[in-house]
């Protein structure tokens, strides 16, 4: 592996770069077959990270950006912090193209939030599981809390006439919204639990009765399922009717809505015109707005705000 990471870090020889990159490649197995002993060997990433500005070649500091996925995957449980420097630090510096690798590889501190949550999969839970989520989702906003503080350093008067990012000159201030809307908060639910941790709510664990945290998961868990159900037969609707929206796009719609009429407007991202296809339409968009988060019943979906009147069960 450090043979690996020294090319990477030197050569100027694309064809052995790309060797490098794919032997270190060759040592993940994937998230579901990684055992300990195998995430381990990738803690040699730990100290390289710690001399990337020695890297002296901008093309060098993209390739070896650009393989650490792999340690982000495997050592993001207990090096999200470490992580979340880097990214922060990084996403300042003066290349465009070293700042877009940096964006690209927040995505994957992002999906390790995710993957952290794949415990929530578990038939009994622990309090040092409920413990250890929890505490790992609050870290990661700290990250995205830290970012937006960024913002304000590179902040300037100009920047408020611009409506939307890509409006944006060429710059940090640019690249940092990028790398909070697209990457650290690309997901609607993210989001959500990101508000709850800004007004000061665990994210996930309201209380350490173990037996009534488990009661408030499954009930989410049964939502979460529907949602997931939804989701499916929205993607299967975008294909077929051949919509330019993607699934983002609608629950980002719902999440905003306003009125009654942003109803309409979601149903319009499927309407094909063709009236066999409507009913079916209608169906899972309004599936969709009773499942899926709206920002004004506090990030909560029609469902959950149910759950949560019904049984008193805080979300």
């Amino acid at each position: 592996m450090k043979k690996f990471i020294e090319i990477i870090k030197n050569s100027g020889n694309k064809n052995e770069i790309k060797k490098a990159k794919e032997g270190i490649h060759s040592f993940w197995h994937g998230i579901t077959r990684m055992a300990e002993k195998d995430n381990q060997k990738f803690e040699v990433f730990v100290d390289e990270i710690k001399t990337f500005d020695q890297i002296k070649n901008s093309d060098n500091q993209i390739h070896f950006i650009q393989v650490l996925i792999w340690p982000f995957l495997a050592l993001a449980d207990r090096q999200i912090e470490f992580f979340g420097d880097f990214i922060l630090k990084h996403i300042q510096h003066p290349s465009a193209k070293v700042r877009q690798a940096i964006i690209r590889l927040a995505a994957y501190l992002s999906m390790s939030v995710t993957l952290n949550e794949h415990s929530w999969c578990k038939e009994k839970f622990s309090e040092k599981d409920l413990i250890e989520i929890n505490n790992h989702q609050q870290l990661y906003f700290k990250i995205v809390q830290a970012a937006e503080k960024l913002l304000e350093k590179y902040d300037e008067p100009k920047f408020r006439k611009c409506e939307y990012i890509s409006d944006l000159p060429t710059g940090v201030y640019k690249s940092i919204q990028y790398l909070i809307t697209k990457e650290l908060l690309r997901v609607i639910d993210t989001e959500v639990a990101y508000q709850k941790f800004l007004r000061g709510k665990d994210v996930f664990c309201n209380s350490n009765d173990i037996a009534e945290e488990a009661e408030r998961i499954i009930a989410r868990r049964k939502i979460s399922d529907k949602k997931l159900e939804i989701e499916t037969e929205i993607l299967e609707l975008l294909y077929l009717t051949g919509s330019d929206f993607e699934i983002e796009d609608i629950r980002r719609a719902i999440y905003e809505e306003e009125n009654t009429d942003d109803l309409q407007e979601v149903i319009a991202m499927l309407d094909d015109g063709n009236l066999e296809n409507l009913s079916n339409v209608l169906e899972i968009i309004s599936d969709a707005w009773n499942y899926f988060p709206h920002r004004v019943l506090d990030g909560l979906s029609p469902a959950e705000k149910l759950l949560e009147y019904k049984n008193g069960i805080i979300i």
